[in-house]
């Protein structure tokens, strides 16, 4: 079934919510006005357009102009949130909320918020409502610059998770190359070049997604294939020094006794019947 909301498309709306959903099927919704709601306690299940969402504490909802939303039923799950509903033609007067909200954020209808960022959105929602309650002097130009803070902090959120996922694919392809090619002399002059980054960008990357530097994760790399050849017993020490990427035995021994604690021909005694 579908139903009419209770709103006033021509202006602006504000409200907080705490409590329980009901047991039945709740009613579809749609309108023609832009509609966020951001979560503060609670969990359960949106719809909208043509996915289901599960929601909790910081997540914050997108529904766009006249997409059919609605909650799915939650009666033993008690939630708080907050919700701003404001006409569509209000982003006309707005350059930075209409090219965010009608482009960039246009396929986006749920963000988990980091604390920070739902902290700050939660005040300018509380604030929004108190300025529609109270109607002060020029109190529509302090929701929509309000209302313009958020839709940008949500576009900032949404592209710098994007390149942090683009960032951390990265980084599994050199991973990847490391483990493929680590017996080889690699450098990470050589990476770089080869990934078409400088060694500065791919370097503080690196750090940054595997929380260790790629020398150090090139040396735990050949260390633990060189404890795999040790365990069988059949290598001498200075094959599994040359075939794990080593150019002599004296900087395996010492890369192998300052990561392990003891010398490879210790630890292959330890290992070995």
């Amino acid at each position: 079934m579908i139903k009419k909301e209770q709103f006033r498309y021509d202006r602006i709306s504000g409200s907080r919510f705490s409590g329980y959903g009901t047991r039945d099927e709740p009613p579809f919704f749609h309108h023609p006005a832009i509609e966020i709601q951001l979560f503060l306690h609670g969990n359960a299940r949106y719809f909208i357009k043509d996915t289901v969402y599960q929601v909790s504490k910081n997540s914050l909802l997108i529904i766009h102009k006249n997409e059919i939303h609605r909650y799915l039923p939650h009666p033993e799950i008690e939630i708080e949130r907050l919700n701003i509903v404001f006409p569509s033609f209000f982003v006309r007067s707005r350059k930075a909320i209409k090219q965010i909200v009608e482009k960039k954020l246009s396929e986006i209808h749920h963000i988990i918020l980091p604390e920070k960022e739902a902290t700050i959105i939660r005040f300018l929602m509380e604030d929004i409502i108190k300025e529609v309650l109270h109607k002060d002097a020029f109190w529509k130009d302090a929701v929509m610059a309000s209302i313009e803070k958020i839709f940008v902090m949500l576009n900032r959120i949404k592209y710098r998770t994007e390149d942090t996922k683009k960032e951390s694919d990265l980084i599994k392809e050199i991973i990847s190359y490391i483990d493929l090619h680590f017996k080889n002399s690699i450098r990470l002059e050589d990476i770089a070049r080869n990934f078409k980054r400088s060694i500065f960008t791919l370097s503080r990357s690196f750090k940054k997604t595997t929380g260790i530097g790629f020398k150090e994760y090139l040396n735990n790399k050949k260390i633990v294939e060189a404890k795999k050849m040790l365990e069988t017993g059949s290598y001498k020490i200075l094959t599994v020094a040359h075939e794990c990427g080593f150019s002599d035995i004296s900087s395996f021994n010492k890369a192998f006794k300052r990561l392990t604690g003891i010398t490879p021909t210790m630890y292959r005694e330890i290992m070995t019947p």
